[in-house]
């Protein structure tokens, strides 16, 4: 095969990794890495056979090898000595989970799996990135691939429209893909971040067509960046804008252009002017607004400062070599300090999780690999005349330029498509650097080597491939595995194994115990050995797992939940309460998830204090102290709710608008104003909606009116509550059409007896019985009727 059709062939496996769902599930990811293997390996054959590779490309291999073998760290056996030099901030948790797996040695990654996984897709992709540097020689090949991305990059943007268009449930229609379609998507990636990232980074190419060449195919290329350009910016990734923005940029200081060149200056001057005089957190919200306007954003940076800052901390954990590759998602969960319920498998800043994995000795090493070819392209760039050459160049420098720019705030390299396409770029950025760069040759000794440790290297990958491996390896790698065969077995005793059923226990339990003995910080398993210990009476070992649970994820509510519940069974109330305040300081599900716990923790609590008992139950936590609040005032405890929202002020200055809504529902409007009026806060649908209310308890009808009013603009024109409070001001203002109003609503919202009450009132004295009547006869079917409503009902019956 020539250098030419195999220049092709690595170009298409690129939307070949696009297709399968932007190869981000583990079948489509192996197979597709085998595919970069075999591809790299042939073209780097062909790219030697009869010309030894430029020096650059070798030094460059030469540095990916050595990030590899430090990567290769992650297989290293360690016994508990080693694991307290390499890992000593993570090596008691870690123990403790061997422990329980019954062994003492354990490779330096947490996850097996993962590591082999991760290390061998690394490396395919490495010898892709190889082989497109050995044959991406000239220009029209360095075109070529570029035309096939750009063509992959369109059909993406095309299908996502499509998908828009027709209402698409999940990818490819029927494919169920995301899961239950909860997640957005963007054409045939699961997350529009990737999929708006791929095409930012294509636009610098697609411009670099529109320089020189034909008029025809110039618009042509025009097009195409435009459109790439409408899709990296209609994805609604606030991360695809800055993309698109840092890839133009390094093309446009690259090209050469004088003229452009100080228009690009002065723009980005101009950003970061902006960015400086501003406060970084109000940049970072208007951007959210103006790229995903129907969205809420709590929290622009969505968590990545408490992540980044917990990754610096499991680097100081494990700062020498790491916790192995593919293992960043288990350490994590030690060291995680956000509540959130879910956890991350990425550190979203994929140089900071190449320190994490791979400590400060390999950490390094991968992070030059990966920024070598665009600092030894950015130095050819700049050494060029303005043509065609520093044209291309500078294209495919923007494209690096956008894809670094995502792996500061996102985890391209750990999606398929976006490694492929990063392992593209740097190839052909390495191989365009050494063109005229550097004249000279590897010598013959060093070609011989990298030629012998490259197709070693794929052919070690391709044994070790998921796609070829024997699933018996899996069985040993795989935590996955033995906790589906333990929770089988736990199915057939529970489901009445009968005799059998003792013996299915203890084979569940074995499953479990081969779960941590492979994956020794894996909580799940810890979880189901404390449910077999509950299951044999066995409560004191129950909770000794829970605790190691608890310790190894702290911010899992669950351990600490059943923590709970058996200390509340032993009678160890402290401990139970505890136990309580630590889950209820963690995310949960749902606000009733946490109001049903919340009742729970306050149960047994008769006969003591239970201003004191709270003060031992609740963290300082402004949604849990809100719950409590709530939960008291429903029991009828409104001065104890009463204290803990005025707890919850001196944390949370918007929990006004619960406490103003609560003394409406106290009978004290004036209160619920005069709070609402000194609080400085925008007008949010809860709070115009208060008002209004406020406003109708003590006869001022206009200015209810108007809150109503407004509430109805910020809650939307299909809120049931705007809607009703507005229905009840204009009755009691006795405005035109009021009643007509009211029935239409009550018609959608029968259960609004409230409104319903309103509407008697304005109908008494209007000789409307036949209407009276019936609203008060829907009172008394519903059962919420009181003594004089059903007395009413009754003498109008009797006319």
């Amino acid at each position: 095969m020539t250098r030419g059709r195999i220049t092709l062939l690595l170009g298409l496996l690129f939307p070949a990794a696009v297709l399968p769902y932007a190869t981000v599930h583990d079948g489509p990811r192996a197979a597709i890495g085998l595919a970069c293997a075999l591809a790299g390996a042939a073209g780097l054959l062909a790219g030697t056979r009869k010309h030894r590779p430029p020096r650059l490309v070798a030094a460059a291999w030469g540095l990916a090898a050595a990030a590899l073998t430090a990567g290769a760290a992650a297989f290293l056996p360690l016994g508990p000595r080693g694991r307290a030099l390499l890992q000593p901030g993570l090596a008691e948790a870690i123990e403790a989970g061997l422990h329980l797996g019954g062994r003492e040695r354990h490779m330096l990654a947490l996850d097996p799996w993962g590591a082999s996984t991760g290390w061998v897709f690394a490396a395919q992709v490495a010898l892709l990135a190889l082989g497109c540097a050995s044959v991406a020689r000239g220009l029209r090949r360095a075109r070529r691939l570029a035309g096939v991305m750009i063509a992959t990059g369109c059909a993406l943007v095309l299908l996502a429209w499509v998908q828009w268009a027709s209402g698409a449930a999940s990818i490819w229609w029927v494919s169920g893909v995301p899961a239950e379609a909860k997640d957005p998507f963007f054409g045939t990636f699961v997350n529009p971040n990737q999929g708006g990232g791929v095409c930012a980074a294509l636009v610098p190419l697609a411009l670099s067509f529109t320089t020189r060449g034909h008029s025809q195919s110039r618009v042509l290329a025009g097009g195409a960046a435009a459109l790439l350009s409408a899709g990296a910016l209609s994805a609604g990734s606030r991360g695809a804008v800055l993309e698109w923005a840092a890839g133009c940029a390094v093309f446009g200081l690259l090209l050469g252009a004088p003229r452009l060149r100080r228009l690009t200056l002065g723009l980005s001057a101009a950003a970061g002017l902006i960015f400086v005089a501003l406060d970084p957190t109000q940049v970072a919200l208007r951007l959210s607004r103006w790229v995903a306007p129907g969205s809420v954003w709590d929290d622009p940076y969505t968590g990545r400062r408490e992540i980044w800052a917990d990754s610096l901390r499991l680097i100081a954990d494990a700062p020498l070599l790491g916790v192995g590759t593919g293992s960043y998602s288990e350490a994590y969960k030690l060291v995680k300090s956000s509540p959130l319920f879910a956890s991350n498998t990425h550190a979203h800043n994929d140089l900071l999780q190449a320190l994490v994995e791979h400590g400060l000795i390999g950490g390094p090493l991968w992070i030059a690999a990966a920024l070598l070819p665009a600092a030894l392209a950015t130095r050819r760039c700049l050494r060029l005349e303005p043509g065609r050459r520093r044209t291309v160049l500078a294209g495919y420098l923007g494209a690096a330029g956008a894809l670094l720019t995502a792996a500061c705030f996102t985890f391209p390299a750990r999606i398929g498509a976006m490694a492929v396409l990063s392992a593209l770029v740097s190839g052909v950025l390495l191989r365009l650097a050494a063109r005229g760069e550097d004249p000279h040759r590897a010598s013959p000794g060093a070609t011989r080597v990298l030629t012998a440790s490259a197709l070693g290297l794929a052919a070690l990958t391709a044994a070790a491939s998921p796609a070829l491996r024997a699933p018996a390896l899996r069985d040993r790698l795989d935590a996955d595995r033995a906790l589906d065969a333990g929770d089988a077995a736990w199915r057939y005793a529970r489901g009445g194994g009968g005799e059998d059923a003792a013996a299915a226990l203890a084979a569940a339990e074995g499953w479990y115990r081969e779960a941590l003995a492979i994956r020794p910080l894996e909580h799940r398993a810890m979880l189901r050995l404390a449910r077999l210990a509950i299951a044999r009476g066995d409560r004191e070992g129950a909770i000794a797992l829970l605790r190691t649970a608890a310790r190894t994820y702290p911010t899992l509510p669950f351990p600490w939940l059943n923590l709970a519940r058996l200390y509340t069974a032993a009678g160890d109330l402290p401990a139970a309460r505890a136990a309580w305040r630590e889950l209820l300081a963690t995310d949960l599900p749902d606000e009733d998830t946490a109001a049903a716990y919340l009742s729970e923790a306050l149960e047994g609590a008769g006969g003591e204090d239970l201003s004191a008992v709270l003060d031992q139950l609740l963290p300082d936590r402004p949604d849990r102290l809100r719950q409590a609040a709530g939960l008291l005032s429903r029991r009828g405890e409104r001065a104890l709710a009463e204290r803990l929202f005025q707890r919850n002020l001196a944390l949370d200055p918007q929990a006004v608008v619960a406490y103003a809504g609560h003394l409406l529902q106290w009978r004290r409007p004036r209160e619920a104003l005069a709070l609402l009026e000194g609080a400085e806060l925008e007008e949010g649908c809860y709070a115009l909606r208060v008002a209004g209310g406020a406003h109708m308890k003590i006869g001022e009808l206009e200015r209810a009116l108007a809150s109503f009013e407004r509430a109805m603009d910020a809650c939307g024109s299909d809120d049931p509550k705007a809607r009703i409070g507005l229905a009840q001001a204009r009755l009691a203002a006795g405005s035109e059409g009021a009643v007509d109003f009211a029935e239409q609503l009550l018609g959608d919202y029968p259960e609004a007896h409230g409104l319903r009450r309103s509407l008697l009132a304005a109908l008494r004295g209007t000789h409307r019985d036949a209407l009276v009547r019936d609203n008060l006869e829907q009172l008394v079917l519903a059962g919420v009727a009181t003594r004089e409503e059903s007395e009413e009902l009754s003498a109008l019956l009797r006319e």
